[in-house]
């Protein structure tokens, strides 16, 4: 059996989409399947170390830039996503498609509906309704505001044809279905490498505050300045946080020291699908102050592996209560054990029991929207 997973792009290993893909097709390849990584663009690092562990990689010859993707994503112009399809199309012998990104899903218009499964990570299209995005992509916004609409239900129409659908978060689901009007079969679970995350042999003596961010157009950037002001915290990525220590991009042997050592980990994001830091943190033993929203709403036992707000006012107050001595989320190995059912193995196997009943080659009835 061959297990071709798709999406258009695959960045470096700091983007949590990339993390998803990589630690995915490495647990799929380890678990004994054959796996084809198949994309129109991909990160040189990550091929690399895709191809040393013996996971196959298909990438399309012409390169197409970010902004071409960003561009056709946004137009629905099915160029990419044929390309995509045509490159899955030459894997040789029976196969399982996988489409990983939802930015992807139209190549399922062409495709075998009936070997073909999705595995959303949320509507790219919802991206573009947050102001947010508006303030980096200002070129994008004439179009965006009367396009998203349509998006969506081309999407949901891309999604019908896939003979199974599934979601990384019990929240995904749930808002897919409600999106395109269809059934979602299950949930699994962004897959983290929790023998790599994993509780470090001493606490650090200084206590701050970890925040990772992508860029300074994050959401929460507002309510993290007021934190920054009033205690130690530090902040990994491309995001800059006034009266933060803003450390910039980091290595992966950086950040997991940097979890480890966290009195907490804040994620101020309200749309947050999953939250692939969070479920990182927490198999270090480091716990996370989160709203009570989204993914994280639903990775985090409150009082035990972490808080949750229902306000700002309230996650100012936790972020700054965790780093006082305390009674609640001190137990690092209770926190590490809620990671658990996050990690690869787990991942992996919920991933091949969903696709047990897909026989490649043989057509199936499956669900269609009127």
């Amino acid at each position: 059996m061959v297990l071709v997973l798709l999406a258009p792009r695959v960045g470096d290993r700091r983007s949590g989409q990339s993390r998803f893909i990589c630690n995915l097709a490495v647990g799929l390849r380890a678990a004994g399947d054959e796996v084809v990584v198949t994309c129109l663009r991909i990160d040189p690092a990550v091929k690399d170390h895709l191809l040393s562990q013996r996971v196959r990689v298909v990438e399309g010859t012409g390169r197409l830039s970010s902004a071409r993707l960003d561009l056709a994503s946004v137009t629905m112009d099915t160029g990419p996503a044929r390309t995509l399809a045509s490159l899955a199309a030459r894997v040789a012998g029976d196969s399982i498609k996988v489409i990983l990104a939802d930015e992807g899903l139209q190549c399922a218009r062409y495709l075998p509906g009936h070997d073909t499964c999705l595995l959303s990570q949320g509507d790219m299209a919802l991206l573009y309704l947050r102001p947010e995005f508006y303030k980096q992509q200002l070129f994008l916004r004439g179009l965006l505001s009367t396009q998203s609409a349509g998006m969506i239900v081309a999407n949901g129409r891309a999604a019908a044809r896939c003979r199974i659908r599934l979601a990384n978060s019990e929240f995904t689901r749930s808002l897919m279905s409600f999106l395109y009007g269809l059934p979602f079969e299950g949930v699994v679970y962004p897959p983290v490498d929790t023998d790599y995350f994993s509780i470090g042999s001493a606490p650090h003596s200084e206590p701050y505050l970890l925040y990772l961010g992508r860029g300074s157009g994050e959401q929460g950037t507002r309510v993290l300045e007021k934190i920054g002001k009033a205690t130690t915290l530090k902040v990994v990525g491309g995001a800059r946080v006034v009266g933060a220590t803003n450390l910039g991009i980091v290595s992966d042997e950086e950040l997991r020291e940097l979890y480890r050592g966290a009195a907490a980990l804040l994620a101020p994001s309200v749309s947050e699908q999953f939250g692939y830091a969070i479920a990182e943190a927490a198999a270090c033993g480091t716990p996370s102050v989160a709203y009570r929203a989204c993914g994280p709403g639903e990775q985090i036992r409150d009082g035990i592996t972490g808080w949750l707000a229902d306000s700002t006012d309230s996650f100012i107050r936790l972020a700054l209560n965790a780093m006082a001595p305390r009674s609640e989320c001190n137990d690092r190995q209770t926190i590490r054990a809620a990671a658990l059912r996050f990690s690869i193995p787990t991942s992996v196997k919920s991933l091949q029991d969903h696709l047990k009943s897909i026989s490649p080659g043989v057509k199936s009835d499956g669900y269609t929207s009127s």
